[in-house]
């Protein structure tokens, strides 16, 4: 068995995939911590008496509003989840004509407004709106697998295993570091942080990160014609082993979000204070 730890030389040995991985971890860093005080913040921005649902919509004002984005979240969630699972194929086939960069950098670009409409919503008279505007589009421009795409350009067949672990691994580093750091800022300095990183990933996509499709293997534009990308799922059924990891995938996706979602919402609320109007 390799030594996980010679394993990483990988990074070393290859630059595209260093500077891909450094983009994940830099990406993991700052969505993990702009998730994290926005939930803090939309469940706690009141100091809450009530433990029922209900009852925050009949107290009005900000424990209305406070009622509202706990019910709009999931949902816009769900829509978004929906749109990827859409737009995931639909992505691949593109990537495979005009290259993975334009996609790569294009998610940046779409995300590069989230800690900015937190910070606009954190304002008196400010609206949620915008925010989960922007997190539907993100939600459902997702670039998973033209990252995992990318890694496979770059990487040799033999070394793949071991880059796809650390490209994975790549988002726990960037989560870790950001749940690490985060009790030493506040809210507002963790923001514009975040906010400077922002736009230090789209700058890192634009200019550091390669294209790694060869242009000898980009696919004729002129014949590409755009797959239905419900049929592309057709592949789940003509690989029996393929199935079974997915649904394994999305049981662990299930469960994971769902009780990272009740837990933050209880552990914010549970506790009754004196609600503050």
């Amino acid at each position: 068995m390799e030594n996980p730890i010679s394993s990483l030389s990988i990074l070393v040995r290859d630059r595209l995939f260093m500077r891909l991985t450094i983009l994940i971890v830099l990406t993991s860093f700052v969505s993990n911590g702009i998730f994290q005080i926005h939930t803090f913040f939309l469940n706690t921005v009141v100091a809450l008496n009530v433990n029922i649902f209900g009852d925050l919509m009949l107290l009005g004002g900000m424990a209305a509003l406070v009622a509202q984005v706990l019910l709009l979240e999931p949902i816009f969630s769900a829509i978004g989840g929906v749109g990827n699972l859409v737009m995931s194929p639909v992505l691949g086939q593109a990537s495979d004509v005009y290259g993975r960069k334009p996609f790569l950098v294009l998610s940046q670009v779409v995300r590069v407004g989230t800690p900015f409409t937190v910070m606009y919503f954190m304002q008196p008279g400010g609206s949620i709106a915008p925010y989960f505007i922007l997190r539907l589009v993100d939600s459902g421009f997702g670039t998973a697998g033209v990252t995992s795409a990318a890694v496979a350009d770059v990487v040799a067949p033999e070394d793949r295993a071991v880059a796809f672990g650390i490209t994975f691994a790549s988002l726990s580093v960037g989560y870790c570091i950001s749940a690490f750091t985060a009790p030493f800022f506040s809210r507002e300095h963790i923001l514009h942080i975040a906010a400077g990183l922002f736009v230090a990933r789209v700058l890192w996509a634009i200019f550091i990160l390669p294209e790694t499709l060869p242009i000898r293997a980009q696919a004729n534009k002129a014949r590409w014609v755009v797959e239905n990308p419900i049929s592309s799922m057709s592949i789940l059924f003509r690989n029996q082993l393929f199935m079974r990891l997915t649904l394994l995938i999305a049981l662990t996706t299930f469960v994971m979000f769902g009780t990272f979602q009740i837990q933050t919402f209880f552990l914010n609320v549970s506790t009754p204070s004196e609600f503050i109007v």
